[in-house]
């Protein structure tokens, strides 16, 4: 409930209707609104009255006219303006702070503004009804005060309006950013994985060659090993072999002195049978023409002249 008083709504007062406000469904609203509203624009015409009754005593105050003389017309004139004056900045005091509460309570929501707002512009345009029933409709200042009002809610709809359209807009981006991130993500995350199997793969190789590596310089070290003793063994058959060489190299000799000698006792053979095929042809003339003992003599001659042969070749 909106106070006539000069004083601040207690802040529990707000609360409680912007906890209203939010539970109540649109067709509510619209009825909470125009009670509202109602309410407020009955009270701005109630202050607006306390205006006008001011101002109507300031007019009443110019029209003094004193006794003879003007006796007294200073004072009673002066007596109205003071209340005039008085009772029109309490009034303006109190339609002030009207106004903020109006303004404070009409725009506790976005909705509840959309619907105050389309109220009371509808009431200013064709008049509210009162306590009683009565259509009212307001002027002059009242309505002045309550154009204010409408002015401040209706500004604070379209801040609104466009706060919600950021909003939105930042929403719709920051949707976009989410989803752009979301897919950066899985992309990343299928990269990683990748790079995680493709690390995986290169250590199993690593594994795998480092075992390879192991294998080889134990093979390269029994090698080593073995050459070292093969080294004193190629030392001994190198001093081996040349040993043989020499042996060979001996006998190679002897084989040619032999195979001198036997060419020469080849040519000895061929003289020898030469010459026994000649002492054969004799032997045989002489058997021709001595006889026995011719023959004897010549095989003797045969005899002596082969042991000769032989005796002169050996």
């Amino acid at each position: 409930m909106i106070k006539s008083q000069q004083e601040e709504p207690k802040e529990n007062e707000v609360e409680v209707l912007q906890k209203q406000v939010a539970t109540l469904k649109p067709e509510d609203l619209k009825v909470l609104a125009e009670h509202k509203a109602t309410e407020i624009l009955s009270n701005i015409q109630r202050v607006s009255s306390k205006i006008d009754k001011a101002k109507y005593l300031t007019r009443q105050a110019g029209n003094v006219k004193g006794g003879l003389f003007g006796i007294g017309k200073t004072k009673e004139k002066t007596e109205l303006n003071t209340k005039a004056i008085g009772m029109q900045n309490e009034a303006m005091a109190e339609m002030n702070t009207l106004i903020q509460e109006s303004i404070k309570l009409t725009t506790i929501s976005y909705g509840f503004a959309q619907a105050m707002t389309q109220t009371i512009a509808a009431m200013l345009e064709n008049g509210f009804k009162d306590k009683d029933g009565d259509i009212q409709q307001l002027h002059g200042v009242a309505k002045e005060q309550a154009l204010v009002m409408l002015d401040e809610a209706q500004r604070f709809v379209k801040h609104q309006q466009e706060y919600e359209t950021r909003q939105e807009k930042q929403e719709e981006q920051i949707s976009a950013l989410q989803s752009g991130i979301a897919e950066h993500k899985q992309e990343y995350e299928k990269r990683q994985e990748k790079q995680e199997q493709d690390i995986s793969t290169q250590r199993e190789k690593i594994q795998v060659l480092q075992e390879q590596l192991e294998s080889k310089r134990t093979k390269i070290k029994e090698l080593e090993s073995t050459l070292k003793s093969k080294g004193s063994l190629d030392d001994k058959q190198s001093q081996d072999i040349q040993t043989l060489q020499n042996e060979l190299e001996k006998k190679r000799e002897k084989i040619q002195e032999l195979e001198s000698t036997l060419e020469a006792k080849r040519l000895i053979d061929e003289n020898q049978e030469a010459a026994i095929n000649a002492l054969q042809a004799q032997i045989l003339a002489l058997s021709a023409k001595k006889g026995v003992l011719n023959l004897s003599l010549a095989i003797i001659a045969l005899a002596l002249a082969m042991a000769s042969l032989v005796l002169h070749f050996v």
